[in-house]
């Protein structure tokens, strides 16, 4: 004889197979959750190799090649620059917290040059027509008059043209700056002739007179010679 089912136990054997589908649910989600997390993870190995490349990127900045020399920029301000030569010579140049008191320097004697040129232009000819100034004067009409105008045309010409070379010498020291190579003496780069204490390097005393100088005292007494 078959038993009857009390409804007790009817309301037992639903409540377990309610229980049993929430925890497949379970299951499912976990499942789901963790093929999630494992995507996740297999994206981040190519960001390292983002950090990597951008690290590798960083080191090829500080490196610079100027023909057959190599300047390596140092990572601290107060570390000096590396200079390798063609010839195989290491040199340790100035720090680049040196190179800011030379750089002040000679941008504001680089600033004084620009203005005495601008104030020597303006002298020379007139701005507005480009006619030398004095050359139609009535005043000049004598031949004295006229020789004297020319002359102090052609002194400012001149000085104009030494100015401009000034010029170009402290742009070129400007350059040297921020390659890491100025305060280094051309002479002794490949082969330190030893002539003064900090040889290759110019002394500071030397650039602080003369900025665009590549050349120290007795390198320069030398070459006079």
């Amino acid at each position: 004889m078959a038993k009857k089912v009390t409804k007790k136990e009817e309301k037992k054997s639903t409540a377990k197979k309610t229980t049993a589908k929430k925890s497949t649910k379970t299951v499912k989600s976990a499942a789901v959750k963790k093929s999630k997390t494992t995507t996740t993870k297999t994206v981040k190995p190519s960001a390292k190799k983002k950090t990597v490349s951008k690290k590798k990127k960083t080191e090829e900045d500080s490196v610079i090649s100027i023909g057959k020399m190599t300047v390596i920029r140092p990572k601290k301000e107060t570390d000096p620059f590396i200079i390798k030569t063609g010839s195989g010579t290491e040199i340790k140049g100035y720090t680049p917290k040196d190179l800011v008191e030379f750089k002040e320097l000679i941008i504001g004697r680089r600033d004084e040059i620009v203005e005495q040129l601008q104030l020597i232009k303006e002298q020379i000819a007139d701005p507005n027509t480009g006619i030398y100034i004095n050359e139609n004067s009535p005043y000049s009409l004598h031949m004295a008059e006229q020789g004297t105008d020319a002359q102090e045309r052609e002194k400012l010409f001149l000085w104009a043209q030494r100015e401009s070379k000034f010029l170009r010498y402290l742009e070129a020291a400007l350059q040297r700056i921020e390659i890491g190579t100025y305060g280094i003496c051309v002479e002794c780069m490949d082969e330190p002739k030893k002539l003064c204490k900090t040889c290759p390097l110019i002394p500071k005393e030397r650039l602080r007179a003369v900025p665009h100088t590549q050349h120290c005292v007795e390198v320069k007494k030398q070459l006079q010679k």
